[in-house]
């Protein structure tokens, strides 16, 4: 607490060393103007308090060291009065609008901070699952993201198949039927595409697979790639077919 006023004493202070030294250069004008920094700094580091604490001390100081009678406090002139006013409204507006910047901008950083906790757990989630195959396409569907339980199931390294584009998982005659674009469609379409069919291993060889593939978009509506989560359902449709 003390610090952030600390800051708009130390602020007004420096203003004040500035404004002396251009004492040569402007004279009596603009005495107080250079204090709206001090005011501008005050409120952005420490708050509306701070803000108006810089404004009261750049009132005083001006006039102490700037308004005539100089070396003393009190001020003569209506004109000097007039200054002084309208400095004290702009240091109320600067410090309300400053902490409200403030204030927003660390709502938003803490925003980022928490999406970033969030996805990133997420991430370490998703990366230790192994009974399913969870990894993320490009709007053209290549592989972006690659987990564990991908790896186990399709026996591809993350290495192997990132940027490769996901219809290598199709049998040939699929993809001849242009089967993984239409996928893709449907998914864009319909928000989601989910079905039961074979795939391809790295290997060559093929597995029953349950499938879901889900559309991915951001808060304006635009497509930013596709969710796929794959489960090897081989033994399951065996047990089946066996009843």
């Amino acid at each position: 607490m003390a610090a952030r006023y600390g800051i708009a004493i130390l602020s007004v202070a420096l203003c004040l060393l500035v404004r002396l030294s251009l004492t040569p250069v402007l004279g009596a004008d603009a005495p107080l103007l250079v204090f709206v920094v001090a005011v501008v700094v005050a409120a952005w580091f420490g708050g509306m308090g701070p803000g108006l604490l810089a404004t009261v001390g750049g009132v005083l100081a001006g006039d102490y060291f700037l308004l005539p009678p100089t070396g003393a406090f009190g001020i003569a002139k209506p004109s000097d009065w007039a200054r002084v006013g309208l400095f004290c409204v702009e240091g109320l507006i600067i410090s309300c609008l400053t902490e409200a910047r403030r204030l927003a901008w660390e709502r938003d950083v803490r925003s980022r901070i928490g999406r970033q906790e969030s996805e990133e757990r997420f991430r370490l989630l998703v990366e230790g699952v192994r009974d399913y195959a969870i990894f993320l396409l490009d709007v053209e569907g290549r592989v972006s993201s690659w987990n564990a339980g991908a790896e186990r199931i399709k026996g591809y390294r993350a290495d192997e198949i990132l940027g490769e584009h996901f219809s290598r998982f199709y049998p040939e005659e699929e993809v001849q039927q242009n089967k993984p674009a239409r996928e893709l469609e449907q998914a864009t379409r319909d928000g989601q595409f989910y079905e039961d069919g074979w795939r391809v291993r790295k290997d060559g060889t093929r597995f029953f697979a349950s499938v879901l593939i889900t559309a991915l978009r951001d808060e304006a509506g635009n497509l930013r790639g596709y969710a796929k989560v794959t489960r090897d359902i081989t033994e399951r449709r065996r047990a089946e077919q066996e009843l």
